[in-house]
């Protein structure tokens, strides 16, 4: 058995972080109590799977403010627009689709100071339940956008392969882990 990949779970308390570990047969580890002492899934595991942390040692795509209608992602910029003061909604869509475009939650979190109760499964779940909101079309006589527009979410921003697994759709596409399981089906394997 091998450790093929890695990912860095700051400590809650104090500094530092703990390296959580996923094997070549898909078994997880962790450099924590819990997991070297009792061989338990650990809290830090569980935030691995659910897509909190991700292995990828890439930058932050440079993230800009900008008259979008929606988060668009272009090569190595995400525009983004801006909220409406006291839209909690348009603030849901802004922080899922920043995470659907690969910004790490904790990011989002942090910027957009989202309480405890704004977690990315209440958000996600919000987003779900009463649509993306986002700003209508650009109406260069006014100079402004035409009120907002709410659409149902698209399950994957990019067709899987055939036979294509969750995770190696996220790798390939960096579609977020969790939402990558939600949306695609597991699919048999042919013998």
């Amino acid at each position: 058995m091998k450790w093929i990949e890695k990912y860095e779970v700051p400590k809650s308390k104090g500094k530092g972080s703990w390296i959580v570990s996923k094997s070549d047969t898909g078994q997880w580890g962790c450099s924590c109590p819990v997991w070297k002492f009792k061989r338990e899934e650990c809290k830090h595991i569980g935030a691995v799977k659910q897509g909190d942390f991700d292995n990828r040692n890439e930058p932050i795509p440079k993230i800009v403010l900008a008259n979008v209608e929606q988060v668009t992602k272009e090569e190595e910029t995400i525009l983004v627009p801006l909220i409406p003061l006291g839209d909690a909604h348009f603030e849901a869509t802004v922080c899922f689709d920043l995470y659907a475009a690969g910004v790490p939650w904790r990011w989002v979190t942090k910027r957009y100071r989202l309480a405890g109760e704004n977690s990315k499964e209440a958000i996600t779940n919000y987003v779900r339940i009463h649509g993306r909101k986002t700003y209508g079309p650009w109406n260069e006589k006014t100079k402004s956008h035409d009120g907002f527009e709410i659409t149902r979410l698209s399950p994957i921003p990019d067709l899987p392969k055939f036979e294509e697994s969750a995770e190696d759709y996220s790798q390939r596409t960096g579609y977020p882990i969790d939402l990558a399981r939600e949306a695609l089906p597991s699919t048999p394997k042919h013998p």
